[in-house]
């Protein structure tokens, strides 16, 4: 693709620079405002942060925006669709070092950067051996996790905001510790806010991950049959600059003040918005990625953030490719011929139909049999075509 290490530099966006760690929330500064805003935030704080990416990069960086009291769905992503091999972090909270009190503008220093695993306390040389620092024997070895066939080079890293209880905050720096695959920006989580989780996720990703040959970025209630969207991502006909979705077309902006969807007028006058990808999930490769980082500072910051991903492309010259094979908003029925078959994502999936999913497809087979095949290959792809922009 071209973009080697240094990628997230020399594109116009001088604020993919990441910000040293500022200790907001319950004890720290505030928070970015929230809801809809016309500035472009030249930065963005950063609480907790996973460790960045090998040299190489992994094929495919999946990127979830999710509520921080989302555990339960994270953890069906892991536990599915989302599987990948995340650095190993640490294992409790004994270790972990505690949240600097630092000055809000403060430079950024080995003191008050923003959190990784990498940088807890590691046990010292000279400690006497536990079970919890004894070097690895294959009987104590944790075990491989299970993958699909054919699953490609993937990591998944789950964004969020910040969570609206002490509890809650500390169950997500546990759940960070134990994983290792958890972004926290310093903003409000809420829908307001999903425009800024996603510069967050796209900066995190150029600067931290910049081997990655293409970035998925779906919601943490889609599953998606990795391995299908491989296939089709390893096509030599794709373009460089690939924006890939279930693409809407020339949709009027919502001007009801009191919808969620709302953007006024003086933000952005037109009377359609240009294509887009539905924010459910869609793809970027790493070219068209640093292209929407590039082009946006200079593209009204408004929402639904998928509309602003658009907005950004469109000024970059990329137009966006269509396939009906990512479901949108469409509800895809739990069946094994539309998950194996057609279908590279799917919408609204509670975290046991994700687990019912996965087992279908995994548990031998891809779940669609002969007889099912005829009906229920067409069936699907019929549906998932009528939904809207053909197939």
């Amino acid at each position: 693709m071209g973009m080697g290490a240094g990628l997230g530099t020399g594109n116009g966006d001088g604020a993919l620079a990441l910000d040293a760690g500022v200790p907001v929330g319950p004890n720290g500064a505030d928070p970015l405002p929230l809801g809809n805003v016309s500035t472009y935030p030249a930065s963005i704080p950063i609480l907790l942060s996973p460790e960045p990416c090998g040299p190489s990069g992994p094929f495919l960086l999946v990127l979830v925006p999710s509520a921080a009291e989302h555990a339960e769905q994270r953890q069906a992503v892991r536990d599915t669709w989302g599987r990948g091999t995340p650095p190993k972090p640490p294992k409790t909270l004994q270790n972990a070092p505690q949240m600097p009190e630092t000055p809000r503008n403060a430079p950024e220093t080995p003191e008050n950067a923003p959190e990784t695993p990498k940088n807890a306390p590691k046990t010292p040389r000279n400690a006497p051996e536990t079970p919890e620092n004894a070097p690895e024997t294959p009987q104590n070895a944790p075990e491989e996790p299970e993958t699909a066939p054919e699953t490609p080079s993937m990591r998944t890293i789950f964004v969020v905001g910040l969570p609206g209880s002490r509890a809650a905050w500390r169950a997500l720096r546990e759940e960070w510790l134990r994983h290792g695959d958890v972004l926290q920006g310093a903003f409000p989580d809420a829908y307001g806010t999903l425009t800024l989780k996603t510069l967050l996720l796209l900066r995190w990703a150029s600067r931290r991950c910049p081997g990655a040959r293409f970035l998925l970025k779906a919601d943490d209630d889609v599953f998606v049959n990795v391995p299908a969207l491989a296939r089709h991502l390893r096509a030599p006909t794709l373009p460089r600059r690939l924006y890939l979705g279930r693409v809407h077309w020339w949709v009027p902006p919502n001007r009801d003040p009191s919808s969620r969807h709302h953007v006024p007028a003086a933000l952005y006058p037109a009377s359609r918005f240009p294509p887009y990808c539905s924010g459910t999930a869609y793809v970027l490769s790493r070219a068209a990625a640093l292209a929407v980082l590039a082009a946006a500072p200079h593209v009204p910051f408004v929402g639904p953030e998928d509309v602003w991903v658009g907005l950004c492309a469109r000024r970059a010259g990329l137009a966006p490719r269509h396939t009906a094979r990512l479901a949108g908003a469409m509800r895809v029925p739990l069946d094994g011929c539309c998950y194996g078959e057609v279908m590279f994502s799917a919408h609204r999936l509670r975290p046991d139909d994700m687990r019912e999913v996965w087992g279908v497809l995994t548990g031998g087979g891809n779940g669609c049999g002969a007889l099912e095949r005829a009906l229920g290959v067409l069936r699907c792809r019929v549906m998932a075509a009528r939904a809207g922009g053909g197939w």
